[in-house]
């Protein structure tokens, strides 16, 4: 989150990012696979990015600022 902060094109938003890393189930294993991942390492992936949306949600909802 912090070098998203400081080398942003745009200004950051962690609800932005909460959406991107909550988006990654939609993103097909192919997509994934091409990168050299394996099934294990997709399903690991998408673990850790579900667990880093979710805190950046209730963080949100206790009122972190975005920015």
């Amino acid at each position: 989150e912090e070098l998203g902060r400081r080398h942003a094109r745009e200004a950051f938003d962690l609800a932005e990012l909460q959406a991107r890393l909550g988006g990654a189930d939609w993103i097909d294993d192919t997509e994934f696979a091409a990168y050299g991942l394996g099934e294990q390492e997709i399903t690991a992936l998408r673990l850790w990015a579900q667990e880093w949306a979710h805190d950046i949600a209730e963080r949100l909802l206790e009122g972190e600022s975005p920015l």
